[in-house]
């Protein structure tokens, strides 16, 4: 069985809070307890609910990007307070263009399903208020400003924080599927809602088997990037963007279209989850 036991996340007793230690009486190249992973996450909800409401109230996007910025800094911080090996725990290793030709692919086969799933989410759970508020500040800013706070922020501190501390934990302690699968659900947790905690889970789930099998987290930044930038456009340029790519749009679309767009989606999922998947990707310097 996937999960068989009922210690997922929680059973390491209090010593797996290395935080809690004297920094002096930790040895160098730790890799978080299972106790640390919950307390940073419970940490980032926290701050997410309460500190990052405010500063995007108060310094609209440019609060969105002082948020991302808070989280890393808590990250990185959480990581060298207890001397993690940054290097493996974050998955900071180069990649090659094969591992670059296949993330792209996984994300954008991922990409065309989850177009198709968001949409029919959204005929029984309407968008929230949350985004539609973030939309308008996009449209209220240079588009500079909006690409910055919205694609380029997160696909640096949130990969730092999903594909870095916490999935870099799940695979010290779990099956590279259950960590694979553990760290997708966060990320979707993360973004509390139940559209997010779906196509923002599924996805990450995708994130974080690239991160896996290639050992490098920059290539998920990079699709990351290109995944917020694609939201971002497609908002700011909604005309522009429905006329450029309709089928992308998820809206009222033939029954064919979808067909193709499943049955592409697949193969290009398929295909770059094999790519990476091949051991010529792996450690790369």
């Amino acid at each position: 069985r996937l999960f068989s036991s009922e210690d997922i996340l929680f059973a390491d007793s209090a010593a797996s809070f290395r935080i809690v230690e004297k920094r002096a009486d930790i040895k160098k190249g730790q890799i978080p307890g299972m106790g640390d992973l919950v307390l940073l996450f419970a940490i980032l909800l926290l701050g997410l609910l309460f500190i990052g409401g405010l500063f995007a109230g108060k310094f609209g996007l440019w609060g969105v990007i002082m948020e991302q910025l808070m989280f890393l800094v808590i990250t990185v911080f959480y990581g060298w307070y207890i001397k993690v090996d940054f290097k493996k725990l974050f998955h900071f290793n180069g990649f090659n263009i094969r591992g670059l030709a296949g993330s792209v692919l996984a994300w954008a086969g991922a990409y065309l399903i989850l177009v198709l799933l968001s949409a029919l989410l959204a005929a029984f759970f309407p968008e929230n208020a949350d985004n539609t508020a973030l939309y308008d500040l996009w449209g209220n800013n240079p588009v500079w400003l909006a690409v910055v706070s919205s694609a380029l922020a997160p696909a640096i501190c949130e990969e730092v924080m999903f594909r870095g501390f916490m999935l870099g934990t799940l695979e010290n302690k779990y099956s590279a599927v259950k960590a694979v699968i553990l760290t997708g659900i966060l990320f979707g947790a993360y973004h509390m809602s139940l559209n997010g905690l779906i196509i923002i889970g599924l996805l990450g789930i995708v994130q974080s088997y690239i991160v896996n099998r290639t050992k490098s987290i920059y290539l998920t930044m990079i699709t990351h990037f290109i995944n917020n930038l694609l939201a971002v456009l497609s908002v700011l340029y909604e005309e522009q963007f429905t006329k450029a790519l309709p089928f992308l749009a998820g809206d009222e679309l033939p029954a064919s279209t979808m067909i193709i767009m499943a049955l592409s989606g697949a193969v290009l999922l398929s295909l770059g989850m094999w790519m990476v998947g091949k051991k010529e990707v792996k450690g790369v310097k």
